[in-house]
């Protein structure tokens, strides 16, 4: 039985520590980026913000948009692949990381272009990638974090309106639909699943962000964060 103990003591010390290095590996990646590529010279969500797209493009050219939503975490680049698989565990230098990448729904043909635009990420236990989205189910958190903004390579950045939080199953395809084109049908999925009541929801047909993340309660359980293009 000792043994046993003492064994068991092992293996769990182990794996403390592989996930101790792996959520360090994601947050030393995500700072050296930010380091790097971007320069922020104030607390202003906008204009001094910037991204070095040249020289983030010559590292991968997946790398499709920066995503940022002011005093949250989340302050990542975004990609698009090939399928969805293909970010889930790899990071933009094509190395194993364990939070992956944010990235588009790869069915998407014109990102932050088309009616709506879904934008994956990891809920990790550090607090990293889109594990924050969860704080948006408390309407006054929603309320005071109204404003996500959306970098592009050609210099355009997209200021969008969170007007919706809820949770959906995974192979909800009535939300989950990165080609809508009836977006007055679309706005009504999404009233039927809102849990928010803002100060100025969304009644109009403006282009959507749709942000998801897993809930980590049930494995086919969804976080499902969405914006509206704020023109």
């Amino acid at each position: 039985m000792f043994v046993i103990a003492v064994g068991a003591l092992v293996y769990e010390i182990i794996m403390i520590h592989n996930s101790y290095q792996q959520y360090k590996e994601i947050d030393d990646t995500n700072d050296e980026i930010i380091s790097t590529y971007t320069k922020d010279t104030s607390k202003s969500p906008t204009d001094d913000f910037t991204v070095d797209w040249e020289k983030l493009l010559s590292v991968n050219k997946d790398i499709i948009a920066w995503i940022r939503i002011p005093d949250t975490n989340i302050n990542y680049l975004v990609v698009q692949g090939k399928s969805n698989s293909q970010y889930l565990r790899k990071n933009i230098y094509g190395n194993y990381s364990y939070g992956g990448c944010l990235f588009v729904d790869s069915s998407t043909q014109k990102p932050f272009e088309n009616m709506n635009t879904i934008i994956y990420g990891h809920n990790l236990m550090n607090g990293s990638m889109f594990s924050g989205l969860k704080k948006f189910s408390n309407n006054e958190y929603a309320n005071s974090h109204k404003k996500i903004y959306i970098y592009l390579p050609n210099g355009i950045t997209r200021t969008y309106k969170v007007f919706a939080f809820y949770t959906i199953k995974a192979n909800d395809y009535r939300v989950y639909d990165s080609n809508v084109e009836d977006l007055s049908e679309y706005y009504q999925i999404i009233t039927e699943n809102n849990q928010l009541s803002l100060d100025d929801s969304s009644d109009n047909n403006n282009p959507v962000l749709t942000l998801s993340t897993c809930t980590n309660n049930k494995e086919d359980e969804r976080y499902i964060l969405q914006a509206y293009l704020d023109f």
